[in-house]
């Protein structure tokens, strides 16, 4: 994960890669690249964002989805202990399959509509959440959700690291002959500066 903030830009990404292995069997194989960059307007609530979305799953019809979105974020709470913003945008992702029997490259408009919701319970401990809603503009009642939400503990304040514990869910509502949900449970290692 890589976080940068200046007074006029916002950039978040963060990566996740799950491997489950059964008794020599491949039971997960899966990889999901987020990354958003956000021009801010100082003394406003309001920003710009552009986000892409990378994914890769074994298990899926689909080799591959590239997704490209943009649209405007709102800042509706940003204090000592809680942020909360939401965006909304619009963009497309491109489903890319070359297995055999698989279904043929599509391109899919969506709409985005998300919020990041963070809330400091003391110096060490924090609670960080981020969902994302992509409802197709070409088929009404289907859609997919991306969420994540994990809790943080300040290990060392001097060298800025930070246990993440957390979950990831992600929920297709056509997804093929694959799964519809796939939840994955992470421990990750941060070092802020």
């Amino acid at each position: 994960m890589v976080d940068r903030k200046t007074p006029s830009n916002l950039f978040h990404a963060d990566f996740l890669y799950a491997l489950s292995l059964e008794n020599d069997t491949t039971k997960q194989n899966q990889a999901l690249l987020n990354a958003r960059d956000e021009i801010l307007f100082p003394k406003t609530p309001w920003s710009l964002f552009t986000a892409l979305q990378l994914e890769y799953d074994e298990f899926r019809t689909y080799d591959s989805r590239f997704g490209l979105y943009g649209g405007v974020s709102y800042l509706w709470l940003d204090d000592e202990t809680t942020l909360f913003k939401t965006r909304l945008g619009a963009g497309a992702m491109h489903e890319r399959s070359s297995k055999g029997g698989g279904p043929p490259d599509r391109l899919v408009p969506e709409a985005v509509l998300g919020f990041d919701l963070n809330h400091r319970f003391t110096d060490r401990q924090a609670i960080v959440s981020s969902m994302d809603l992509y409802p197709s503009l070409q088929n009404i009642g289907q859609y997919r959700v991306r969420g994540r939400l994990a809790y943080e503990i300040l290990i060392n304040p001097e060298y800025g690291m930070v246990l993440r514990l957390g979950v990831q869910e992600r929920y297709d509502s056509n997804p093929g002959s694959g799964p519809k949900n796939s939840l994955n449970y992470f421990a990750t290692m941060l070092f802020k500066f």
